[in-house]
């Protein structure tokens, strides 16, 4: 750096002394069609990831080679809860499902972070929580209750969505790294979503509260208003009016694909809740555009018109399933 700024003329002299004119050249070409393509690619490797899995002989691969590896288990694994992400907040969440007695399963892929589940004799998935072999391994089935506690957000969005679509009916808490998470999270299916950040801040302004002279009985009912609207009361910026960019946030990792709600389907004039569309799909619907309006995260009561375009994400048989369900084909 110090020699490009004072001498800028040496840098290429220089280059010539330790590099043909045509190696000189071919590595600044190489190195900057690399900087331009790294992105793109980083962006797409999920996508690719998740055609790769669907292939019939790599998947067949994976499966005999790259199973899993399930530690600590004497037993047939049920009624468990499965907890994914065993760093600080994963950490403080199996130690209290473990002194009261419950059956735990932590997926994670830190060999260091498990040394204490081997010592505690904690059972524990090692692999990648988003992989669904991974998952397959949990029997989510089973499972009473999960709670994913990633620090990856994409990581997170994968997980929730393949745990879904192995056990629709699954209980699953999810952490949220930043506020414009908690929304999409409950959209792909989350029981409950919890932004650390906020429940501290809900911790401080209860015990406040009850320094001020507040009753028990009355700060309780304000912290639990909060908890039930979503964090409305105290996020002005979570409203109708949030940029596309934050649903691209949303749904990056996953695949999604527009749909075009024709007269003649089943669905017009039904509301969400009523297509049952996640239930018999498996596939989630993310937002709505109708008069060129566009509606996030759209809630069970909303309505389905004709001409409405429908953003949905889900595994390609899951798209398939809800493309047969907008024709109303069995």
């Amino acid at each position: 750096w110090t020699l490009h700024s004072r001498q800028p003329q040496l840098i290429p002299l220089l280059c010539n002394a330790l590099f043909s004119s045509r190696l000189y050249g071919l590595t600044v070409g190489t190195t900057a069609i690399t900087l331009l393509l790294a992105p793109f690619m980083l962006k797409a490797t999920p996508y690719l990831l998740q055609w790769l899995e669907q292939l019939p002989v790599l998947s067949s691969f994976l499966q005999l080679h790259h199973s899993p590896r399930l530690f600590g288990l004497d037993e047939e694994l049920a009624n468990h809860v499965v907890v994914v992400g065993y760093g600080r907040v994963g950490q403080t969440l199996v130690r209290m499902l473990y002194f009261q007695g419950h059956k735990i399963l932590v997926i994670d892929n830190n060999e260091a972070a498990l040394q204490t589940l081997r010592e505690r004799r904690i059972p524990y998935l090692f692999g990648d929580a988003s992989s669904s072999l991974v998952l397959e391994k949990a029997n989510l089935t089973q499972a009473k209750a999960m709670a994913i506690a990633l620090p990856d957000p994409m990581a997170t969005r994968l997980t929730l969505k393949r745990a879904l679509s192995l056990a629709p009916d699954l209980d699953i808490t999810v952490r949220a790294h930043v506020n414009e998470e908690i929304d999409s999270l409950y959209q792909l299916g989350a029981q409950e979503v919890v932004q650390p950040e906020f429940e501290a801040s809900l911790e401080m302004g209860a015990h406040m509260l009850l320094k001020l002279g507040d009753s028990t009985y009355a700060v309780q009912q304000v912290v639990n208003r909060y908890r039930r609207g979503r964090y409305r009361d105290i996020l002005p910026e979570r409203s109708e009016y949030w940029g596309a960019a934050d649903l691209e946030v949303a749904i990056e990792g996953l695949q999604h694909h527009w749909y075009v709600l024709n007269s003649d389907s089943p669905l017009v004039g039904l509301t969400l809740a009523q297509t049952n569309a996640r239930r018999l799909t498996g596939a989630t619907v993310m937002a709505i555009e109708r008069n060129k309006q566009l509606y996030r995260y759209p809630t069970g009561e909303f309505t389905l018109a004709s001409g409405d375009r429908l953003l949905v994400v889900g595994n390609s048989q899951e798209h398939v399933a809800f493309t047969k369900l907008l024709k109303g084909d069995k």
